[in-house]
């Protein structure tokens, strides 16, 4: 839970109905809590002067307790009592609206306050019981009360009295009845004694009619500013015909700032230092560990929350997400002189190619024209969120006829071969202005010639032809493709 700190700053501008102040109307703000931080509130209060009227401290008997009424001659608020207990034990407090009599044997119709531990003051001293008894008597009503030790071990000290009902004391606000004695709980634990005095003190105020600079009215209000402020009330006590108005500082501290890194990634292998800061202070992460720093080496969502010295509370999370390692690939295609190239990497972000003559680009999918045909080593080096990886192959690119020889040699095929000199050449793709096909011996001698070539040209050489190697030759446009032939009879 977080603590709050508060700092007051209390100034008091008395303002009276009358040419001279009361001092019973010097009333002042306190507060609930003292520490605050953002998030948080507290009650402001504002509480008459505390007026106290004494029944007796005589003694003189005892039993467990009292019934007793207090008359309201003005409105009053009932704040505490002070007791005459016969030794340590613990008091309970419990009242009702009108007379108690009728209600002495059970606890119907009454309300239970509630219950404090007392340490008894020396006989003849009265010993305050740490309860807010809090409750308000309307002017010309009867309150009463039934204060009584729960251990029946303990008695409370009281005095006999003359006549039940009757004023035993009294001041200008309230008035004190004579009452019973009884055993605990109430008259059911072995009867009552009358008439009896509760021995002790009565506090109470007089209820105020205050109005905040909120807006806001009654003598209590609660708020939670979120910066530093300053709360005033204007503070009237009708009884006493005056007023006056009073200040208090609520300061809102700053919380801890918590800064954890900006969403990540981690890549495989690797881990990370998160570090609330704020030295000093208290730590709570989503993992169960309580120190500044933490290490992680798995995706996921990490929370911590700081409390520091002064009890305020920051927190901050990061989302961490697992990264995919860079694979460098690629794959390309040969044109004249020049090569297109396609990247095929995972996860890249960034490309970096040598195209093996020198030159280079940063292109994901560049092309590139060389100066001269050849065999190039091409390397890419491929960068993604988890760093670079580097792959190499070779290309080789044609001039204007070589290329034509590629496709030409692609385009030709001779079948069967072997043959017995009667064989079949087609030629798919390819057409020109000049195509002849010319059939030599291995020493260059030709055998046959023509220039009637047709997408399937059938040659017959059996009689020509003995067993042997045979180069035939197509050209087409001036470009020469040779392929051998084997024939065998």
């Amino acid at each position: 839970m977080k603590k709050i700190y508060l700092l007051m700053a209390l100034s008091t501008a008395l303002i009276s109905f009358q040419q001279n102040a009361h001092a019973q109307c010097a009333y002042e703000i306190t507060a609930v809590d003292s520490s605050f931080c953002p998030g948080d509130s507290t009650t402001l209060n504002v509480m008459g002067s505390d007026n106290t009227l004494t029944t007796t401290l005589a003694a003189g008997n005892n039993h467990r307790g009292n019934m007793f009424s207090i008359v309201a001659l003005n409105t009053v608020l009932i704040t505490s009592f002070d007791a005459h207990p016969m030794g340590d034990t613990d008091i309970e407090v419990y009242y009702r609206s009108g007379s108690y009599i009728g209600f002495e044997s059970s606890s119907v119709g009454w309300t239970l306050v509630g219950s404090a531990s007392v340490i008894a003051q020396p006989q003849g001293t009265a010993t305050p019981i740490p309860l807010a008894i809090d409750v308000t008597i309307p002017a010309g009503q009867t309150y009463s009360f039934y204060v009584t030790s729960s251990n029946v071990a303990v008695s409370l000290n009281y005095s006999n009295g003359t006549t039940e009902g009757n004023i035993l004391s009294q001041d200008a606000n309230i008035q004190f009845l004579e009452g019973k004695g009884m055993e605990y709980p109430f008259a059911a634990g072995g009867g009552t004694f009358s008439p009896r005095v509760w021995n002790g003190n009565i506090h109470y105020s007089i209820p105020l009619t205050v109005d905040w600079s909120t807006g806001s009215q009654g003598s209590s209000i609660s708020v939670s500013p979120t910066t530093s402020t300053y709360y005033s009330a204007t503070i009237t006590d009708t009884l006493n015909g005056c007023s006056n108005i009073d200040s208090i500082y609520i300061n809102v501290l700053t919380p801890p700032t918590v800064n954890l890194l900006a969403d990540s990634i981690l890549c495989p292998g690797d881990s990370l230092i998160l570090d609330a800061g704020n030295p000093g202070s208290m730590y709570l992460w989503s993992t169960t560990d309580s120190t500044q720093a933490i290490t992680v080496n798995t995706a996921g969502t990490y929370d911590v929350f700081v409390t520091d010295t002064l009890g305020c509370t920051g927190s901050d999370s990061i989302v961490i997400t697992a990264g995919v390692a860079t694979v460098a690939a690629f794959s390309s295609s040969p044109n004249l002189l020049s090569a297109d190239f396609v990247d095929n990497s995972t996860n890249a972000t960034s490309w970096a190619w040598d195209f093996g003559d020198g030159n280079t680009s940063t292109l994901q999918n560049p092309s590139h024209l060389y100066a001269a045909n050849g065999t190039y080593t091409v390397t890419l080096i491929a960068t993604g969120p988890c760093g670079p990886d580097t792959t190499s192959a070779s290309v080789t690119v044609f001039s204007d006829v070589s290329i034509k020889e590629l496709i030409l040699s692609q385009s030709l095929e001779l079948f069967p071969n072997p043959n017995n000199g009667e064989f079949t050449l087609t030629i798919d793709g390819v057409s020109g202005e000049e195509m002849n096909i010319v059939v030599t011996d291995i020493r260059g001698a030709v055998l046959y010639s023509s220039t009637s070539i047709v997408k399937n040209t059938i040659i017959d050489l059996t009689s020509e032809l003995t067993d042997g190697i045979y180069i035939v030759q197509v050209t087409v446009d001036g470009t020469r493709v040779s392929k051998r032939i084997a024939v065998r009879k």
